[in-house]
């Protein structure tokens, strides 16, 4: 019952200068909440007042809806290096998808610390109101992101908030429409063949293809490398998280249509035996290579585009273990985050928690002699990009052979 109340008591906790038919509607819908879910009262909201969002507004306690100075993200990059130790405070804010008694939850991050919506709004709501999972919270997420800021809350001061190394993280968006990989992306030579694609005049349209949501893993997940791999690559790599449905937009407008920014690494693995039949086609199958179970590791929360700034020129870093191996800059990215957003938008309508993931640039050269194998078994990748926060996963290997897998030695 305490999710199915979550439209009503979000709409009596704000001061509603509504027409009486809206208002005749609001109670219609609330007292059908004792017999349907959430996802029918929305529909049912929508039907008798489909703009009552754009009337609600106005919190009820009239705090400030200005950012607080604790929530300003803050470029934790640090100095030049490798260095791993000490990554706490990567972000100032953010919502992701956390373990709660067994259960997905939603999760507010503030520096180090976290707490669960649910917690949350019972504390500072109207008695009975109920706290969305994220898939619910992304198409009203500017309201809750408004709301949450409103009421200044520090960590120190707060009995439910934990440090983030106490809670499980899932993925933030646990169940994305559509999951768009940007490759060729960055003006950088290729990490298997060391050739440039061609400039970005010659191409017209960008790289894309789909990747699947049981690809999906959380921040510290195990990641399995595949048998018969020679190259698993890593690529960090920027990713929208769509907040309104988008049809038709124009870059210069897609910024209104995105909620926030994540981070997710791209894995990609490489199989030697497969390049020989590949050799014989130019296709590239990108299915096979990066949608095995775990290869779209996401960090833990998304964090809100106006706390995130330019995300064509943050830092992005990556550890194979304590050893750097890419720090570079989003700056060199051919198609932009609203040139992607037009151009899908215009081919589908983007929904709430559409993930696209945007490109890596450059990894740093390899040691003179040194052979680009990617990430071993036994290691840990880490990534970290500036303002969206870091994650770490290990790697081991299992040992299911693919069909049609030839023995190939790797060289």
């Amino acid at each position: 019952m305490a999710r199915e109340c979550f439209g009503f008591v979000a709409a009596s906790r704000y001061e509603c200068e509504l027409p009486l038919g809206y208002a005749q509607g609001v109670v219609k819908a609330a007292c059908c909440l004792r017999w349907s879910a959430a996802r029918q009262f929305r529909q049912e909201r929508e039907r008798h007042f489909p703009d009552v969002l754009a009337v609600i507004e106005r919190p009820r306690n009239n705090r400030t809806m200005a950012a607080s100075p604790g929530y300003v993200a803050r470029d934790r990059s640090g100095p030049e290096g490798g260095n791993m130790a000490a990554k706490e405070n990567e972000i100032r804010f953010g919502l992701g998808t956390m373990l709660a008694a067994g259960k997905p939850a939603t999760a507010v991050v503030i520096k180090d610390q976290v707490a669960s919506l649910a917690d949350i709004v019972a504390r500072y709501s109207t008695p009975g109101a109920a706290a969305p999972l994220m898939s619910d919270l992304l198409p009203d997420w500017d309201r809750w992101h408004s709301w949450l800021r409103g009421l200044d809350l520090k960590p120190s001061a707060g009995e439910f908030f934990q440090p983030l190394g106490a809670v499980k993280f899932l993925p933030p968006v646990q169940e994305p429409n559509n999951i768009f990989h940007l490759y060729h992306n960055f003006e950088r030579p290729s990490r298997v063949t060391g050739r440039s694609d061609p400039p970005k005049a010659e191409r017209v349209l960008p790289d894309v293809f789909f990747g699947s949501r049981s690809a999906l893993a959380g921040y510290g997940d195990v990641i399995y490398r595949e048998h018969g791999g020679v190259q698993f690559d890593f690529e960090v790599e920027v990713t929208i998280v769509i907040g309104t449905p988008a049809t038709r937009v124009s870059a210069d407008k897609a910024d209104e249509f995105i909620a926030g920014y994540t981070l997710c690494n791209d894995l990609t693995m490489h199989f030697a035996w497969w390049r020989e039949l590949r050799n014989k086609s130019p296709i590239n199958d990108n299915i096979r290579m990066k949608n095995f179970a775990g290869y779209t590791p996401m960090s833990r929360v998304i964090v809100p585009r106006d706390l995130v700034g330019d995300p064509h020129d943050l830092r992005v870093r990556a550890w194979i273990d304590d050893k750097l191996h890419q720090d570079a800059r989003t700056n060199a990215m051919l198609w932009h985050m609203g040139e992607a957003v037009e151009y899908l938008s215009y081919i589908m309508t983007l929904m709430p928690g559409d993930l696209i993931l945007m490109g890596s640039p450059a990894n740093l050269p390899l040691e003179p002699g040194q052979k680009n194998h990617g990430i071993e078994n036994g290691q840990t990748i880490s990534c970290e990009v500036e303002k969206l926060g870091r994650m770490e996963n290990r790697i081991e290997e299992q040992s299911w052979r693919q069909p049609n897998e030839i023995d190939i030695k790797r060289n």
